[in-house]
């Protein structure tokens, strides 16, 4: 008996012993037409390795030589990367039969046995639904379902939410290999712009992602989503500087209302309306939020304006006097002697009083802008010229007293 055969025998002995152990399994799943590999390398092997199915035994390595095949069940494998200093058997699986699966184990000769349970992996028919009313308004309810059919391995199936938020899903099972998970949930305006997707894993591999896109849930505004502020103090003449954002879908149009004084009457406002002391002092303004028909507005801000600057004009006033045009000496003298001229002669004399005007004015023009008249001509006084000159002499005397280098030509006498 040759010594291939004495191990083959102890081989097949320890066979029928392991029958009877429960050998745990390693269940691997093959995709159609892609290649899968199998190691049999058990740590503590001494001196033989051996591949078996549940009938024969397939493969044979001696430590130190090259794999040899034995059973005859052996074509739906071939020998890999088989060196005699490699203490392991390499398998690469060749064609299998998807009704059936296919067992081989790994076992040496202390005993130690690793089982492979290979199966074909079969994707399942995936189904995606959407039962949910459009437009997505808030309150109502969003229904989405995924399906898996007929998959081996059975698949799994999972949904994914964007920004955090979580919905509840149940799970429904038709059959070992089908599943079904739906989702609903009451929609709030908080689930507005949320991913959705459903995800299909088998064999802890993702086969499908489902991606039913961004929640568009529409919602109206209330006061509180509306966001307004103002400039609270203008100057004469400034615009108003406004702020008004709104939280609404669809998009809410913004406009402005403003209330003169203590009035409540609103009306529409252009911000391009410069403001004015006397009419938007004290006035209200607001925001108006509007979908469709329906408008909501925000708390008002009041306006206070400063004050217009008071501009003070100086007006000067000037008073024009009629002025009496000073006399010439030659018109005065004229006047001394037309009331000298003889009345015999036929020519009006002037009375007493025009002589006596004239002749003081007469004096007063002689005396030139530095004449000063001390005397008041009286009626009665026949001896006022008289006065008038000896004032001026005295005046002009005491002018050449003080001497020319005192003299200011400037000051009046």
């Amino acid at each position: 008996m040759s010594f291939k055969r004495i191990l083959i025998f102890l081989l097949l002995h320890i066979c029928q012993v392991l029958a009877q152990l429960e050998i745990p399994e390693t269940i691997l799943y093959v995709k159609e037409g892609a290649n899968q590999r199998i190691r049999c390398n058990i740590p503590g092997s001494k001196k033989l390795l051996r591949v078996s199915t549940e009938d024969q035994i397939l493969f044979v390595k001696i430590k130190g030589s090259k794999t040899t095949q034995v059973g005859t069940g052996s074509d739906s494998w071939s020998l890999v990367d088989d060196t005699t200093d490699d203490f392991s058997i390499n398998l690469e699986l060749i064609s299998m039969s998807p009704e059936k699966a296919l067992i081989v184990s790994c076992d040496n000769d202390s005993g130690d046995t690793i089982k492979y349970d290979i199966r074909l992996q079969k994707e399942p028919s995936l189904g995606f639904t959407d039962d949910s009313t459009y437009p997505l308004l808030e309150f109502s309810l969003l229904k989405l379902s995924c399906s898996a059919n007929d998959g081996v391995p059975k698949p799994k199936i999972s949904w994914e939410f964007s920004s955090g938020r979580t919905f509840n899903t149940s799970l429904s099972q038709a059959s070992p290999e089908s599943i079904k998970s739906t989702m609903t949930a009451g929609m709030t305006r908080e689930d507005n712009g949320v991913g959705v997707k459903c995800i299909v894993r088998q064999n802890n591999e993702v086969v499908k992602t489902k991606d039913f896109g961004m929640l568009d849930v529409q919602f109206k505004p209330t006061k509180e989503d509306i966001q307004f502020s103002t400039k609270p103090s203008l100057a004469h003449g400034e615009k108003l500087t406004a702020q008004c954002t709104v939280n609404a879908n669809p998009p809410a149009a913004v406009s402005y209302e403003i209330a003169y004084k203590a009035s409540d009457h609103w009306q529409a406002l252009d911000l391009n309306e410069p403001f004015s002391y006397e009419m938007h002092d004290l006035a209200k303004v607001r925001c108006v939020a509007t979908v469709g028909d329906y408008r909501v507005e925000s708390n008002f801000d009041m306006i206070s304006m400063l004050k217009k600057p008071t501009t003070t004009t100086t007006t000067t006033t000037t008073t024009t006097r009629p002025s009496t045009a000073r006399p010439s000496s030659s018109t005065v003298g004229e006047r001394i002697r037309s009331a000298e001229v003889s009345t015999d002669a036929g020519v009006t004399s002037a009375t007493p009083e025009e002589v006596e005007t004239d002749s003081a004015n007469l004096e007063v023009a002689k005396a030139g802008p530095r004449g000063i008249i001390l005397s008041i001509i009286a009626k009665d006084e026949p001896n006022a010229l008289f006065n008038i000159k000896t004032v001026q002499n005295s005046q002009q005397e005491k002018t050449l007293q003080a001497g020319p280098e005192n003299e200011d030509p400037d000051k009046p006498y």
